[in-house]
């Protein structure tokens, strides 16, 4: 079996997009201690949400629509 070929860590890993999905594979793998470059086309994060919503609700429970890394605030109810 031929060996394993060692990564170069000093070479980062490439996320591409910025979005949700995005934001949420680099935070795992800084996280992990992996040397990691976010490419964005856009000017900003996150840019693709608000071209297409011009406010974001969840749905969810805040267990379940967290992003890694991210500290998000709690939320009174409304009553």
């Amino acid at each position: 079996m031929p060996p394993t070929p060692q990564r170069d860590l000093s070479a980062p890993t490439i996320v591409i997009g910025a979005g949700p999905h995005g934001l949420a594979a680099a935070a795992l793998l800084n996280r992990s201690g992996e040397p990691t470059v976010i490419l964005e086309r856009s000017d900003r994060v996150g840019s693709s949400w608000a071209q297409r919503y011009d406010h974001l609700r969840l749905h969810t429970t805040p267990s379940t629509s967290k992003l890694p890394a991210c500290r998000c605030r709690a939320r009174r109810a409304r009553g």
